[in-house]
């Protein structure tokens, strides 16, 4: 690639050595190549950065002593990107050899904000972990408008980047937050379940509760923060608590049946039920501080 490029993929990592080089050997073989690839390490040890530095030299790499949060060095690695788009990505996702053609081919449609869908692994596990994680963003879900993104698989132009200001870095629910603000300040967020990314084996069910569990907390948090939730809805919110890990589970069955993927949707209802119920958990915990603190 030569002069500027058209895209940046950042990929952050932290203690990411099991999985990073067949992350990055997928991005490496894109066809469409107009781009820079920079990989964000706080990682406590080395381990990630010899295998980016010896198997990937053309990756921009940098390394950060200091633990830096995932959207923390997603905003590192935008500040030091020179491409007209900023595409995220994971350091345990796998990109289809399309992937980053479709998401760049929506630009020239005029959408300014792009994601694609997370694909899972083999096996029932990780069908039901990924599915409770990303619900909503299944390659057999239907395209269109969404109202949110996750950064597994993220696009953003760099004007709208500049004018949102990035990501909130010391919330993981930036991804959620950092979409608030883009659909206030007018702009669609586009969905294209084709430009695929496949999530790679998932951590066993203690490590997954203990994250939703605090992933629903850092979103409680965040949302009373960023849009000033009064205590009346905080307390009307504990209140309904109770029902919503069922409208999660039935709004999630809503996308299967939509993407007529049912049959493979319905054997991990059981454990989205069990992830959707801790995040609910997590987020009333955070609304009943709330209350009890001011």
């Amino acid at each position: 690639m030569s002069g500027t490029p058209t895209a940046s993929i950042i990929v952050p990592a932290y203690r990411s050595h099991d999985t990073i080089a067949e992350s990055l050997a997928s991005i490496e073989a894109q066809r469409f190549q107009h781009f820079e690839l920079i990989v964000v390490d706080s990682s406590p040890d080395d381990r990630s950065g010899r295998i980016v530095r010896e198997s990937f030299p053309q990756v921009h790499y940098f390394r950060e002593s200091n633990r830096l949060l995932p959207h923390q060095a997603r905003n590192y690695g935008a500040c030091r990107a020179s491409g007209q788009v900023l595409v995220f990505t994971d350091p345990d996702c796998v990109a289809e050899p399309d992937w980053l053609e479709r998401l760049i081919a929506h630009y020239s449609s005029g959408h300014e904000v792009v994601g694609g869908s997370m694909r899972s692994s083999a096996g029932w596990w990780n069908r039901s972990v990924t599915l409770t994680k990303y619900p909503w963003w299944d390659p057999e879900s239907q395209g269109g408008v969404r109202p949110e993104i996750p950064t597994g698989n993220f696009s953003v132009s760099r004007v709208v980047w500049d004018q949102v200001g990035g990501f909130r870095g010391q919330y993981f629910a930036g991804d959620s937050e950092i979409c608030w603000r883009i659909r206030s300040a007018g702009h669609e967020i586009w969905f294209d379940p084709r430009a695929i990314v496949t999530h790679l084996d998932h951590s066993t069910l203690g490590p997954f509760s203990r994250e939703r569990l605090d992933r629903g907390r850092d979103f409680g948090k965040t949302r009373v923060r960023t849009q000033r939730w009064s205590r009346g809805r905080c307390l009307a919110y504990l209140m309904g608590a109770p029902a919503l890990p069922f409208v999660m589970t039935a709004r999630s069955a809503k996308y299967a049946l939509r993407g007529n993927y049912v049959g493979r949707w319905l054997p991990t209802a059981p454990m989205q039920f069990v992830g959707n119920s801790l995040w609910c958990l997590g987020e009333a915990l955070a609304h009943f501080q709330s209350l009890v603190s001011t």
